[in-house]
């Protein structure tokens, strides 16, 4: 057909000739492949399903050359099958075009199907039959159900029994089986009395046999049905010849071969006699095409002839597909193309490539950026250093999370045009043989973007920068970006954050309390209970025995990092402190917590429609602002706020906190207000109504005179 599909910068579809020429410029929302008869559905309006299928819209026809056959307008279109095309008008019914796009039948049965063997399912109250090319009635609608033809029979159903049926409304098989495959070849398995049998159009009956297979069956024109007897596998052909038996399993016949396995799950040829012919030797194998087949031995892909002689040698990671005389062949990541000699045409240099069709195949090859993204201008970042931040730089053993939320609900385009964005990026990445990019699905919606990339792919630093701006320069419009690693710590099976590059990677614990406090004001001291450390102190005293309490560090989910200041997870509560009088210094400090909280939740990205606010400082009464505290001969400031304020709604539970935030906020508040360069903090437990499992509500912080 010599046409691709293409979109535009504008998230849009058109289409391009095999020289280069815009044959359609991007103007549809979707535009689904070219069937075999020359034309295309298309959509305005739609969106994408959970199973990547367009779902909604308007939907119409474009011709291969550009000119619109029909104008979306219909609420659901089926590719042209046999020169007829099925069409739906939403609360009037389904009707039937012409390849010109003229009405034959005009849009008035519940369900119409497409056109197979000259006939098409209709539904006509709760019945179904069938009707030809012109649309005349020829099977008047009688059954339950019924399913499209093949082989000159299809499948119905009468009250719970499955029957077969001829073009001409005749039986081959009257409705008495209890369960039935699907007709492929015009043969087909069915289970009556507990034993499956093998229906033929010519009316043939033969069995029993201990399984069956015609689902997905290819309609080659052989006809050979996989049936097992005796717990191996052969085949059955249209005169009830037993074909092949023995095998451990079967494969249905593709160009005249059939792939076979043996015991030992080494995978041969055979042809329509059921002879072998290329023996099984192999750990894999495709289905012959043109007379070449990929086949996989000691862990490489190569291919073989009818002749079983190897034309391409084993060293390719992927299958070896040669379409046109040319093959796609990959290599650690990497794409390139060879001849059917397995003559090298391209360097293994692209980022992604598909196979030839017409003289031509996709390929890409994505311009790296070599700087991992950094501050963001008019982004909200977390950390603020993005990506160049030195947790990113060590321990390849990790995955990396990016969460991006959109600054408003994206429109159904813009929703379109991030997950081709995000799909050419996946088809760019240099992945490991066997690895995965994800360890989660990816998670794209109209409000936020969630991804976790696994360690198998290559430079992820540089390859989530380069997605991020891609996005960018789509005009997506970004409200955030998070960033954070994880991993596994040692003696560990569970993830966890990866630690800052730059904490010293010590565990301590304290025999109570006042070692914990002179521990956090001990600037010298190499080990704190800080988050220069990768673990935090434990809140409570843990009764570890009867006569031995004792204060230990607690693995955290989010590291916090805050150079300069020895933030500390360990809050006074019930340990002698007293509470005295606020006075005009405590004003002073409250004024600016208000200040910086507000001024660092400015930007942060909400749910949509969610009501803007900063985190609230209250107190133990739930008073707003906060109270003064004196220990060990230092005066300090006490407030709580809610975990509810403090969580990042689209992130998953591991990240479901913005304690970062809370103490960069914080810092900040030391340094305009002169205070100490520590801060202690706690959360005590009480579940959040909200949350799908019991969690902290509430946020202690302490903060110090020098």
């Amino acid at each position: 057909m010599g046409v691709a599909r293409v979109a535009g910068h504008n998230g849009r579809m058109g289409i391009l000739g095999a020289d280069g020429a815009m044959l359609r410029e991007p103007t549809y929302d979707h535009i689904l492949q070219f069937g075999k008869e020359g034309s295309a559905r298309t959509n305005q309006g739609g969106w994408l399903g959970k199973n990547g299928s367009v779902q909604g819209g308007q939907w119409g026809y474009l011709k291969a050359d550009g000119t619109e056959l029909v104008s979306p307008k219909y609420s659901y279109a089926l590719d042209f099958e046999e020169g007829r095309a099925t069409v739906e008008v939403k609360d009037v019914g389904h009707g039937i075009l012409a390849p010109d796009g003229s009405t034959v039948v005009e849009p008035q049965y519940a369900y119409l199907s497409w056109h197979r063997e000259g006939r098409a399912i209709v539904t006509v109250g709760n019945e179904d039959g069938y009707l030809d090319l012109d649309g005349r009635m020829v099977i008047e609608p009688r059954f339950d159900r019924a399913e499209i033809f093949g082989g000159g029979m299809a499948k119905v159903q009468v009250q719970g029994r499955f029957g077969l049926v001829r073009a001409d409304g005749s039986w081959v098989s009257e409705p008495k089986w209890e369960r039935m495959g699907d007709v492929r070849n015009g043969m087909v398995w069915a289970v009556g009395d507990g034993r499956v049998m093998i229906l033929s159009a010519d009316g043939g009956v033969f069995g029993p046999f201990e399984d069956a297979r015609t689902a997905a069956w290819p309609a080659d024109g052989i006809g050979h049905v996989p049936v097992k007897e005796g717990g191996t596998w052969g085949f059955l052909d249209r005169q009830g010849n037993r074909i092949a038996s023995g095998h451990d399993n079967v494969w249905p016949y593709m160009n005249g071969r059939a792939r076979i396995r043996d015991a030992q799950g080494k995978i041969g040829f055979i042809d329509e006699r059921g002879q072998l012919v290329i023996g099984c030797h192999f750990e894999d194998a495709f289905n012959y095409d043109g007379g070449l087949a990929p086949v996989k031995h000691e862990g490489q892909w190569g291919v073989i002839d009818e002749a079983g002689q190897v034309r391409v040698a084993f060293q390719w990671d992927s299958a070896v597909h040669v379409k046109e005389g040319r093959a796609r062949v990959e290599k650690e990541g990497r794409f390139g193309f060879i001849d059917e000699s397995g003559k090298v045409i391209r360097a293994v240099t692209l980022d992604a490539a598909g196979h030839f069709c017409q003289g031509l195949a996709p390929a890409l090859m994505v311009e790296r950026v070599t700087v991992p993204v950094g501050a963001i201008e008019g982004v909200h970042q977390l950390p603020p250093e993005g990506l160049q931040h030195d947790v990113f730089d060590y321990d390849p053993g990790r995955h990396f999370i990016m969460v991006v939320g959109w600054s408003r609900e994206l429109s159904i385009t813009e929703e379109l045009l991030v997950n081709r964005t995000v799909d050419t990026w996946e088809r760019s990445l240099r992945v490991k043989p066997g690895g995965d990019i994800y360890t989660e699905v990816r998670s794209i919606s109209h409000q936020a973007m969630y991804l976790r990339v696994e360690d198998s792919v290559a430079d992820r630093r540089i390859e989530l920068s380069t997605l991020l701006s891609d996005l960018r320069a789509a005009n997506v419009p970004i409200q955030e970006v998070l960033f954070c690693a994880w991993g596994t710590p040692a003696n560990s099976e569970a993830m966890a954050p990866v630690p800052d590059a730059r904490m010293p990677p010590f565990q301590v614990n304290f025999p109570d309390f006042p070692a914990y406090w002179d521990a956090c004001w001990d600037m010298s001291s190499e080990v704190v209970p800080a988050s220069e450390n990768s673990y935090y102190l434990k809140g409570a005293i843990v009764q570890m025995e009867p006569e031995f309490q004792v204060k230990c560090l607690e693995e955290r989910h989010m590291p916090i990092w805050v150079p300069g200041y020895r933030v500390c997870f360990g809050a006074l509560a019930n340990q002698g402190e007293q509470y005295v009088p606020n006075d005009a210094r405590t004003a002073e400090v409250q004024r600016s917590v208000d200040k910086h909280l507000a001024e660092r939740w400015k930007d942060v990205w909400l749910k949509l429609n969610a009501p803007r606010f900063a985190p609230r400082a209250f107190t133990r009464d739930g008073s707003d602002g906060l109270e003064k505290i004196t220990y060990a001969g230092r005066d300090g400031y006490c407030f709580a706020v809610s975990c509810n304020d403090l969580l990042q709604w689209y992130g998953k539970s591991r990240m479901r906190y913005r304690e970062q935030e809370l103490m960069e906020a914080m810092a900040a508040v030391t340094d305009e207000v002169g205070l100490a360069p520590v801060i202690l903090w706690n959360r005590y437990s009480r579940s959040i109504p909200m949350m799908p499992m019991s969690t902290p509500n509430v946020v202690v912080v302490q903060l110090w005179e020098r």
